[in-house]
């Protein structure tokens, strides 16, 4: 990691970053309001929470926010109170089917793919049969005119970037994905995933193979 980008692990250089990009973070946000239906009372597990400014959006829900950055975590706390952790996304510590709803935000360019891979298990551990999970995060546009868009992206802490293609895929060999959508914005494209836990026969027969 570079220093520029070790400066990004202070919470506070972190939200100012969110402020000096609202197109992506609003357009995140709307997808967010689009497609995770966490109704009153439901409860909502947000992997990666950064210092918490998601919780906002789920006023009646009961919300958790975990992130591996203490710091984070710490910041959190002070501004929204209780219900944040600190925690490791590829080893959750809560029960099965213990939440309605997961999210992860802006995380999986963060993740190689052997890292994705043991979150999105986690996370359907944790949603309950009829719940799922969100992945909402930048993709790498598919145009190969949107240079500034590739440049941005690519100047990200995160080093895992991936196309919408690349994306569905990895995440197709580990759940059902049942809704997509891609919204074009100023500085990224960014997709939204839908997860649902593979059946039975459908983990067998990844097994045998």
């Amino acid at each position: 990691m570079t220093a520029i980008h070790q400066l990004f692990e202070h919470p506070r250089v972190y939200g100012l970053t969110q402020k000096l990009n609202p197109f992506s973070v609003s357009l995140m946000s709307k997808l967010i309001v689009e497609h995770v239906p966490a109704l009153s009372g439901e409860t909502i597990l947000d992997i990666g929470s950064g210092v918490g400014t998601r919780r906002k959006l789920f006023p009646n829900a009961k919300y958790t926010g975990i992130d591996h950055n203490p710091a984070y975590i710490d910041h959190a706390l002070r501004i929204w109170g209780g219900g944040f952790q600190v925690m490791d996304a590829g080893r959750l510590d809560f029960p099965d089917a213990s939440f309605d709803h997961a999210m992860s935000i802006a995380v999986c360019h963060h993740l190689d793919d052997a890292t994705l891979s043991s979150m999105v298990r986690e996370a359907l551990r944790i949603v309950k049969q009829e719940g799922a999970l969100h992945i909402i995060d930048a993709v790498l546009p598919a145009s190969p005119r949107a240079l500034l868009k590739k440049w941005v992206f690519e100047s990200d802490r995160g080093r895992h970037q991936r196309t919408l293609a690349e994306m569905a895929k990895l995440l197709a060999g580990l759940a059902r994905v049942t809704n997509v959508d891609l919204r074009c914005g100023l500085l990224h494209d960014v997709c939204y995933f839908r997860l649902a836990s593979l059946s039975r026969e459908s983990r067998a027969k990844g097994t045998a193979a």
